[in-house]
């Protein structure tokens, strides 16, 4: 069953321009003419709501549709069900470029996206309203009145004002879950890992879908790694006796039931927990007794700073590591290329001034070492030009590998000129505290797992051979 969300069009149609044709775009989002739709269209497939859904997919990665499909007049009182914050019109916060802007005119009510703003004025970006040129270029705009103090009163949208504006819609900057990815040392997951203990866990996964407590059953002591603070990697029996055992398992021939616990050890896995916990070393990962040394990509850092408006902000949103071959990986041999792949976008409310420079820092074990202890490995740039309101960017570099076996993170800092005492940067930002990625953690070994398996598989077909 198709859930299609309304709002009506205050065009008159032989002035619109044709269903489907391009109309512009905002934000590098394109908008769509929504003029005299087919038959059994069910109103159309360029609604106002699919214009935000789409915009806010493309450019803040969040997936609105999969959230709430009601009505846009519902939007503003179901902010809270899509994530969003909002702000009635009225209130002291200002509203940004970015915001959905509400309105309940209309049977179904209208939605569309805040494109500039002045203190006098608001425009926006948006479908299903005039169709021509307008919704898009940024000429449609309502007057603004009032400040910090007294609130901001945005004019009703129409030319006959028929569209009262309920207020503005944003993204929340602090999620309640985070979406991380590791590499298990197991087939099974729980958080947190100050419990020690599955069984007294909170949440658990078993290859990475989220389920209960009586997967704790499934992981025995035949499992565990034998230390609960070394890395496999820094001890060569265990790592071989792990992969011995991951191998054999995988291919049914030893272990029997074990093989449920002890297979698929390195499976990247992508799984969600809460984001103000210390990850990734947060998540213990397929052991019976101890938490064990998970690794995965670092992601975005939460904001703490307090919010500057008008200016850029440059977000660190994930740091990717991957190998020579261009292949996700986090578990390194010593000396192997270590490929970095940093993703920037530009979150704030104005387009960078200038080019950015970007630093990469790698530090000993989970988490950074204090920012005078970084050791930095890359610098890369990022132009003006791929940094506007809305640009999502990812940088590429790649380094040599630690020659000392063990656990090691690296972050990615955007604005940044000085290794240590950076300030505020070279660029004023709406907020300077989320420049830095989260720790992306890798390990260093003599042997990679995918060579030792490697190594098995070639002495296994000499014997069959």
């Amino acid at each position: 069953m198709r859930i299609i969300a309304f709002a009506l069009a205050s065009v008159t149609p032989s002035l619109a321009i044709a269903y489907g044709e391009v109309l512009g775009n905002f934000g590098g989002v394109t908008v769509y003419s929504n003029a005299n739709p087919p038959s059994g269209s069910n109103g159309g497939d360029y609604q106002c709501v699919e214009y935000v859904r789409r915009y806010y997919d493309e450019v803040y990665d969040l997936d609105l549709r999969a959230l709430y499909t009601g009505n846009a007049n519902t939007w503003y009182a179901n902010a809270a069900t899509m994530n969003l914050s909002s702000y009635a019109n009225g209130s002291t916060t200002r509203p940004e470029v970015g915001d959905i802007l509400t309105s309940t005119g209309g049977t179904f009510g209208h939605v569309a996206i805040v494109s500039s703003v002045t203190d006098t004025q608001v425009c926006v970006a948006q479908q299903n309203f005039d169709n021509d040129e307008n919704d898009s270029d940024g000429t449609h705009c309502r007057d603004m009145t009032g400040n910090a103090t007294q609130g901001y009163t945005v004019s009703a949208l129409g030319a006959g004002g028929g569209y009262a504006v309920q207020g503005w819609l944003r993204q929340q900057h602090t999620p309640t879950t985070e979406t991380l990815q590791t590499r298990a040392w197991g087939a099974i997951e729980w958080y947190p890992q100050s419990t020690q203990s599955c069984s007294s866990a909170t949440r658990w996964w078993k290859d990475g879908i989220e389920t209960s407590s009586s997967v704790c059953g499934e992981i025995t002591t035949f499992c565990s790694v034998s230390s609960p603070n070394v890395p496999e990697s820094n001890n060569r029996f265990q790592a071989w006796w792990r992969t011995a055992r991951e191998f054999f398992s995988s291919l049914k021939l030893l272990f029997g039931t074990y093989a449920s616990a002890c297979s698929q050890t390195t499976v990247l896995r992508t799984i969600s927990v809460p984001s103000s916990s210390s990850v990734p070393n947060s998540i213990v990962a397929g052991n019976g007794a101890f938490p064990s040394h998970a690794v995965g990509y670092g992601s975005g850092a939460l904001i703490t700073s307090a919010a500057s408006s008008g200016q850029p902000d440059f977000v660190a949103k994930s740091v990717v590591l991957k190998d020579s071959g261009d292949k996700e990986r986090y578990a390194f041999a010593l000396g192997n290329t270590v490929k970095v792949a940093a993703k920037f976008k530009n979150e704030g409310t104005a387009n960078s001034p200038q080019a950015i420079e970007i630093r990469y820092y790698r530090s000993n074990g989970q988490k950074e070492d204090a920012h005078s202890d970084w050791v930095r490995v890359a610098t890369s740039t990022i132009q003006a030009s791929n940094m506007k309101v809305g640009d999502t960017h990812t940088e590429n570099i790649q380094f040599t590998a630690p020659s000392t076996i063990g656990t090691y993170n690296i972050v990615a800092c955007a604005d940044r000129t000085q290794d240590s005492n950076n300030g505020d940067g070279q660029v004023v930002e709406k907020h300077e505290s989320n420049n830095c990625s989260k720790e992306a953690v890798f390990t260093v070994a003599r042997r990679t797992p995918e060579d030792r398996k490697k190594f098995l598989r070639n002495i296994m077909q000499t014997i069959n051979d």
